[in-house]
């Protein structure tokens, strides 16, 4: 048996270490195929494109809010019934289907909410008006067939709710 991890929470750093052998090699693999299908394959990046288009929503979100911050459970029901724009509603899918995937490696949540705050740091750029943690919470959340098990709000619920690994 062979494990990556530090034995107590602190041993965590800024940079996690994880051993490709702990992971399902094809979750991973489509994990990736829909990380690239949304943020562009190397060399073709269109971060910055998926990054303009949710801040253009967040935005609108909070005009027609009156709000001064993203508000996760407002933000949710906006994209879910009045979003104008399909490509809004269908990024904001496919966001929420690369966190599933993530969260479906089976990764603790230390991992999980570094490998999830990394990929969502561009779409929440500072001075946004709105954090990663508000836009991760009402991307996990979004009220589709089956909500994210590793959200934010799940691991506060403890260790008996993480999600188990699971195989492809």
């Amino acid at each position: 048996f062979y494990s990556d991890l530090p034995g107590a929470p602190e041993g965590f750093g800024d940079a996690l270490t994880s051993a490709a052998s702990r992971f399902e090699i094809h979750a991973v693999m489509d994990l990736v195929d829909q990380y690239n299908a949304l943020f562009g394959e190397p060399g073709f990046d269109r971060t910055g494109d998926v990054a303009a288009l949710m801040s253009a929503s967040v935005n609108q979100y909070m005009s027609i809010a009156d709000a001064r911050t993203l508000d996760a459970n407002g933000y949710r029901q906006y994209l879910n019934e009045q979003a104008p724009d399909p490509m809004i509603t269908n990024t904001a899918i496919a966001l929420n289907g690369l966190l599933s995937r993530l969260c479906a490696l089976g990764l603790t949540q230390q991992e999980y909410l570094a490998a999830r705050n990394k990929m969502l740091a561009p779409l929440a750029p500072e001075g946004s008006g709105y954090t990663v943690d508000q836009l991760a919470l009402a991307l996990e959340t979004l009220e589709l067939e089956h909500p994210i098990p590793c959200s934010t709000r799940t691991y506060e619920a403890g260790p008996e709710s993480f999600p188990a690994p699971t195989g492809g």
